[in-house]
């Protein structure tokens, strides 16, 4: 394995790890929404 795809699997994991973060963030707010209307 090379520097480059070593960077690049490196970029990759930033990227989904960013989404993630992302997406638990939005959802949360979203789930609580969810309950505050079912209640």
């Amino acid at each position: 394995m090379n520097q480059s795809t070593l960077f690049y699997m490196q970029q990759a994991y930033n990227l989904t790890e960013y989404q993630v973060s992302m997406l638990a963030m939005y959802s949360a707010p979203s789930v609580g929404m969810a309950e505050i209307l079912y209640k």
